[in-house]
């Protein structure tokens, strides 16, 4: 819908949001956006307007080779430390 597009575009473009009582900006401060979009469901479509402030990646899941390389390094890191509290 027009209004969540509307105040992300402000946050983007504007570094702030406006009170709608104070009518006045507010300052946004070390704020980041992090979305993504589900192969499965749901629309593909990205809007235009919101599309100039993005950077897109395309990214594949990876193997399950590649997954239990990944969690078995961080696994094998916590395991490494010990239990001792």
């Amino acid at each position: 819908t027009q209004q969540p597009i509307a105040l992300l575009r402000q946050a983007f473009d504007y570094e702030a949001w406006y009170d709608r009582i104070k009518l006045q900006p507010r300052e946004m401060q070390k704020c980041q956006f992090l979305s993504c979009m589900n192969p499965t469901a749901g629309s593909f479509y990205i809007d235009p307007r919101l599309q100039k402030s993005h950077m897109n990646f395309a990214v594949m899941m990876p193997s399950n080779e590649v997954l239990r390389f990944i969690y078995k390094n961080i696994l094998d890191g916590f395991l490494s430390v010990g239990f001792n509290a």
